[in-house]
């Protein structure tokens, strides 16, 4: 809950859902598992991107 707190999730050029910000949650609590108080301090917000990047850093691209 204090991860969601801190960090902005945005998905772009798609609708985020509840189970995309689950994910990305428990993902970012596995490296600072077990940590007491520990969270991140240079981290203000995610953007979820809904395809893969291609070498030139775009989406939605056609891949050969």
């Amino acid at each position: 809950m204090q991860f969601l707190s801190e960090v902005y999730i945005e998905g772009v050029q798609f609708e985020l859902e509840e189970l995309d910000k689950i994910l990305i949650v428990v993902s970012a609590v596995i490296p600072v598992f077990g940590f007491k108080e520990w969270h991140y301090t240079n981290l203000s917000g995610i953007l979820l991107y809904p395809d893969n990047f291609n070498e030139d850093m775009q989406f939605g691209v056609s891949f050969p």
